[in-house]
Parts: C-alpha cells; structure tokens; sequence
C-alpha cells in the first residue's frame, strides 16, 4: 500500500430528488481514521487480488451492528472528492501520475489516513466546493443558536 485515507459521506447531495434517497453524489464527506474500517477496506481489496498493484477505492456501509461492510470496490479510477484530499496536502492523483512514470515519490511521513481527521468537504450543484473543519461547523451552528435565542427574548 501506498496511500489510503478514509472518508464518511455526512448525506447524500440531492437526495430529496430520489425516492430512496441515495443519489450516487456525496453532498459532504468527513475525514476519518478508523483502523476497523481500514482493515475491511484492505480485507476486501486482498479479497479480489492477493498482490493488488492499481488504484482502489472501498465503499463501505455499516450494518445493524455497527460493522463496516463492502458495498463496492472501484478499480483504477479516483473518486469524485479526490480534490478533497488533495486540498488537505494529500495529492493522490499526483503521487499515482509519479509512481505510473516510475519516478520519485514525494515524501509520505504517513501512508494511513494522514489528512487531518474532521475536515469536512461540503459539494453542490452550482457553487464550488467548500473545505471547512468540524470544529468551525459546531462553532458556527452554536452562534446560530445563541442568536436565535436572543430573538426569543
């Protein structure tokens, strides 16, 4: 393995639009690091090939129990959020383009998840997206409520 970071969908974009609500488009992903779902991850692409050499991605959903399980493996292709990462400092694109060219690798201090946890990446349609921590969105939705409740008084 090269490089892998992990991502929740926080919704889906669009969703009112589909009747089971899943449109295919993450409106907002979290970073994470969970080693329980980067073994499944890992599991699942080891599954299909003992030696992978190529690009995967793992879509999980937990079940009843709280357990991650595959949903799908996407083979040779980024993700429509690779952008998130690469904003976050960890440009896979590029480090795949190096590796396909046999050249050097930039430094990699740290191979699993290592964009900071709990940058949240917000996607629409008709804006650009916007990269925000969690923090700040707890900060934010606080003041709303203090401002709310001025409004009562």
């Amino acid at each position: 393995m090269i490089l892998a970071q992990g991502r929740k969908r926080l919704y889906w974009e669009l969703s009112k639009v589909s009747q089971s609500g899943v449109t295919g488009a993450t409106g907002a992903a979290i970073t994470v690091s969970d080693p329980q779902v980067d073994e499944i991850a890992r599991a699942a692409v080891l599954a299909i090939d003992a030696e992978p050499d190529a690009l995967f991605g793992v879509d999980l959903t937990y079940d009843r129990n709280g357990i991650p399980n595959p949903t799908e493996i996407n083979i040779g292709r980024f993700f429509t959020t690779h952008l998130f990462f690469t904003e976050l400092g960890v440009n896979m694109p590029y480090i795949f383009v190096k590796l396909a060219l046999s050249e050097t690798l930039p430094e990699i201090p740290q191979r699993l998840n290592p964009a900071e946890p709990g940058m949240v990446w917000i996607r629409g349609i008709d804006f650009e997206p916007v990269l925000v921590s969690m923090s700040d969105i707890e900060s934010q939705r606080e003041d709303l409520a203090r401002r709310r409740q001025k409004l009562r008084a």
